[in-house]
């Protein structure tokens, strides 16, 4: 017994004096409840508002400071974008060009010379336009020309070099004065596969219809750079967001930045201005989302949490720890007025924080000076008391039975095979002298030595097979030459833990039942971990069983009943018994012959 309260009380306890003191105790316990409830109360609302205050706060300011910086940049990108579409009006206006596009020749001469021409003005204009890569015509008749850096592309007749055949019909397909935007393209698309540092590594492509009529149903195609886009996107770097453009076709053309953590399909579902979303690690990331005028693209920025949860969590302990240092200030006033009250509180207290522990035995022996906590006192005691008698009971009874119950499969496990080996040390004896007589008896008594020596449910898989050695010796003198026994199991499952004496039942069936007399009988023990589960198989190369009679061994183990089949239903009910329900047993014929018993149970420590 414990006791949790001193018997110095004994004589204040019988005093006149516990009746006035049981007195203000109540009177207090009735103010100090709606005290506590009121600061617990307080605490949590302060918490809450300064939460929501200050993520709101940084959230807008967040917002002001994202819509001036993209409406800056998206400005910018609109600009340059109109600037070369602007410069690419210009150089179709110029009789060189347009020229080489009706086609204006009428011998080879004549189109190489407007070739050469045509290439010439086009570099010249070209290099003097910042943000265009290349420029590119595509004729009504499929046919290209233009101009690349480090590429000419004169193709006159129809072809899909750079642009798939989706990608020319879209194009070719525009409305008069429409414009569409493919891309972006790799520079592996445009060069070939050439992997070189010299060509980039994106490039996004603006493709309209010509409005002019003389030029048929032909269409510019301009080229741009996506180094031009990031170099707008890096003056919004920070160090800790990502920033992405997205095309109106849901295509990411770029992302600058630290890598993001959302999802492009999270992504495209951010309406525009800010929001919080969550990550594959739930964790939280403020999304911010704009959308760039006449090109009807996405800029996203995406920006971790973390930095502002710190800072939020910061701010809700100092919340916390000014009311906890309120409250203890006026708990301990408190506590110096109403002392004898508190010591009947902390007994109950104890007990109940030891009986949570799991000391069932804890008693609180000495009388409180409250009639409600004595009440307690008397009903804990009695509650611990009948408590710990029945659990203790129940661990018995459950003890007991599974002994009861492993000690009786124990008992009957394979019968036939002892005598079967005193048969074959018969059978020796008669025809051998008396030292192999010996050591045949000295391997039967190491392997019956484990069933009768200590008593123990489990053991290791090196420890079963150490016992099924001595047996497999014994199998040795009954079949001679004609029985070989292997074992395919790695070290490190050796220590694993397994009902004792599971395989010598299973490798003797294999042997009863899968015999063949054409040749030698092998049998195979093999064991393996897979995902935390442990799969033993033996397998044996005779016989195959028959479907029915798998069947009915199938239906004899569900059923509780072993029949004829003591061994494997032996076996069946120690290993759901030792290791959970959840294991599993099986028998099957494998398609090149034999049978094949299995078992599967989770890892153990």
């Amino acid at each position: 017994m414990k006791k949790l309260i001193n018997s110095e009380e004994n004589e204040v306890l019988r005093s006149g004096r516990h009746r006035r003191s049981s007195w203000f105790s109540k009177l207090n316990v009735r103010i100090l409840l709606p005290f506590v409830l009121m600061t617990v109360f307080v605490v949590i609302l302060l918490t809450v508002l300064v939460s929501r205050i200050y993520t709101k706060t940084i959230l807008d300011q967040e917002d002001e400071k994202n819509s001036a910086a993209f409406q800056y940049i998206a400005s910018n990108i609109t600009s340059s974008i109109t600037e070369s579409r602007n410069a690419i009006l210009s150089i179709i206006a110029d009789n060189t060009v347009a020229s080489y596009l009706r086609q204006d020749y009428r011998t080879t001469k004549g189109r190489m010379l407007s070739r050469i021409a045509c290439v010439n003005y086009l570099r010249g204009e070209i290099n003097n336009q910042r943000d265009i890569y290349g420029l590119l015509f595509l004729r009504e008749d499929g046919s290209m020309f233009g101009v690349l850096p480090y590429r000419n592309v004169f193709f006159d007749c129809p072809t899909q070099d750079i642009f798939s055949e989706e990608q020319v019909n879209q194009i070719q397909h525009l409305d008069r004065g429409k414009t569409v935007w493919l891309g972006p393209l790799s520079g592996s698309d445009i060069y070939f596969g050439i992997n070189d540092p010299k060509y980039p590594q994106t490039v996004m492509v603006s493709a309209w219809k010509m409005v002019n009529v003389s030029y048929g149903n032909s269409s510019a195609i301009m080229l741009v750079d996506d180094s031009i886009f990031k170099g707008y996107l890096n003056t919004l770097e920070d160090g800790v967001s990502t920033l992405h453009l997205i095309t109106e076709d849901d295509a990411e053309f770029i992302q600058c930045g630290e890598k993001g953590t959302l999802t492009k399909e999270q992504l495209l579902k951010v309406p525009e201005g800010g929001t919080i979303l969550k990550n594959a690690k739930s964790e939280s990331v403020y999304v911010y989302s704009s959308r760039l005028p006449e090109l009807n693209w996405n800029l996203i920025r995406e920006m971790p949490m973390e930095m502002y949860e710190r800072n939020l969590r910061q701010m809700r302990l100092t919340v916390w720890l000014v009311a906890a240092l309120v409250f203890l200030i006026a708990l301990f006033i408190y506590l110096l007025w109403l002392k004898r009250f508190m010591r009947n509180f902390d007994a109950l207290k104890t007990g109940i924080i030891q009986l949570g522990e799991g000391h069932l035995e804890t008693q609180i022996d000495q009388p409180l000076n409250v009639e409600e906590f004595e009440n307690i006192r008397q009903e804990f005691n009695q509650m611990n008391l009948s408590l710990n008698r029945h659990i203790n009971q129940i661990r018995k009874m459950e003890h007991d039975q599974l002994e009861l119950e492993m000690r009786n499969l124990q008992t009957v496990l394979s019968p036939h095979m002892v005598f079967n080996s005193i048969s074959a040390i018969r059978w020796m004896a008669s025809i051998m002298d008396a030292e192999p007589v010996s050591d045949a008896l000295g391997e039967l008594a190491k392997m019956l030595r484990p069933m009768f020596r200590e008593w123990k449910i489990k053991w290791t898989i090196r420890e079963e097979l150490d016992h099924l050695q001595h047996y497999t010796k014994l199998l040795d003198l009954r079949y001679g030459n004609n029985f070989k026994l292997e074992c395919d199991v790695p070290e490190e499952l050796n220590d694993s833990l397994l009902p004792r004496f599971t395989l010598q039942p299973l490798v003797e069936n294999a042997c009863e039942h899968g015999g063949n007399p054409e040749e030698a009988l092998v049998v195979t023990v093999r064991v393996w971990e897979e995902n935390g589960w442990i799969h033993m198989t033996v397998k044996n190369n005779g016989q195959s069983i028959s479907q029915e009679e798998i069947t009915a061994i199938r239906e004899m183990l569900q059923s509780g009943k072993h029949g004829h089949s003591i061994g494997l239903y032996n076996v069946y009910t120690r290993i759901k018994m030792c290791m959970g329900e959840d294991s599993k047993f099986d028998i099957s014929c494998p398609p090149e012959g034999g049978t094949v018993v299995s078992i599967q149970w989770k890892k153990q420590p």
